[in-house]
């Protein structure tokens, strides 16, 4: 994790850090693109866009939240995210500080140096953070963080890898080709 925030430091463009226990929307890149893009035009900020909501925010941990509509669904202002997120990496560059400590994440005995708590939940105090409803993605570590507004057995169902069509050595589906 601190290596990709690392590599988006020195850039300047969009980047999506994500892990790889989420499974995505189909449209879930392109939407995030064109909200954050939607934002940027409005307020000429960088913005932290998260694919999912936070499980916090539908138990003890509730606070005021504003609501954004894009023409495809609603985003919710939040405090809480994983490390998985999409911004700018001019949001990087200014804020490092509250990524510094992700090189922790993998670190048995120092890991909760990295927790989101210590590390990028703290740069939404300075970047505005949203999360859509419904949810773009949905985490798959333990079945409490998956979201509760997001229809994921469908999209797993649809994605059954014996219902996809056959794909050639080149890794496009065969139907592709003729």
């Amino acid at each position: 994790m601190h290596e990709q925030f690392g590599y988006a430091a020195d850039d300047n463009a969009l980047y999506y850090f994500c892990e790889d226990d989420y499974l995505h929307d189909e449209r879930a890149i392109f939407e995030m693109v064109k909200f954050y893009q939607q934002l940027f035009s409005l307020t000429g900020r960088h913005v932290v866009l998260a694919p999912q909501e936070h499980e916090l925010l539908y138990g003890d941990c509730q606070y005021p939240s504003y609501l954004v509509v894009s023409p495809y669904r609603h985003w919710r202002s939040c405090s809480h995210a994983t490390h998985v997120l999409f911004t700018h990496a001019h949001a990087v560059q200014k804020y490092w500080r509250f990524f510094e400590n992700t090189k922790f994440v993998g670190n048995r005995k120092k890991r909760h140096l990295g927790s989101e708590k210590r590390t990028t939940n703290l740069l939404f105090n300075h970047v505005p953070c949203f999360a859509p409803l419904p949810a773009l993605a949905g985490h798959f570590q333990t079945p409490d963080l998956l979201p509760p507004v997001f229809n994921w057995r469908a999209l797993w169902d649809a994605n059954d890898p014996a219902k996809l069509p056959p794909l050639s050595p080149s890794g496009l589906p065969l139907s592709h080709l003729v």
